[in-house]
């Protein structure tokens, strides 16, 4: 089904390197707001990073139809995670990335928050930064917000 799969060996997948940006205008343990914009939402040094890294977005009146994890990589290899945490290459196109069904629409949470499940496992020895980008189509919209790991 997916050619390109391998399971979150990190150091060898995702060395994404993204500019320096704005500080975090957000706190991923308490809730984030995603758009269509996009922005960082957390900053981490490696250092303070927790290992499993997760991000709970208010999804305020928005029903999404889909979730994405995604990242860019230091040798342009674009990834993309899967619902099972698999990491796959990417071609940068919307429409190809895999839905992660950390939404269910049929039991959407009264709290209005969901879980992105980003990695589950220590970053050292990845080559840093690394960016990930969580992200939801909404009426055919993207939103989405970037979490930076800096050395």
């Amino acid at each position: 089904m997916h050619r390109h799969m391998t399971r979150v060996g990190f150091a060898a997948s995702l060395l994404f390197a993204m500019g320096a940006g704005a500080e975090a205008v957000a706190d991923c343990t308490t809730g984030v707001v995603l758009s269509e914009r996009g922005g960082v939402l957390q900053r981490y040094r490696l250092a303070d990073a927790p290992e499993r890294l997760q991000c709970r977005v208010n999804l305020g009146s928005d029903r999404p139809e889909a979730t994405y994890v995604y990242a860019h990589t230091l040798t342009n290899r674009p990834q993309k995670r899967d619902e099972n945490g698999f990491w796959h290459r990417w071609d940068q196109r919307v429409e190809t990335l895999i839905d992660n069904n950390f939404y269910d629409a049929a039991n959407p949470p009264a709290d209005r928050m969901v879980t992105f499940k980003i990695v589950s496992e220590s970053l050292e020895g990845t080559s840093l930064p690394v960016n990930f980008h969580i992200a939801y189509v909404v009426s055919g919209a993207l939103k989405y917000g970037v979490i930076v790991i800096e050395p």
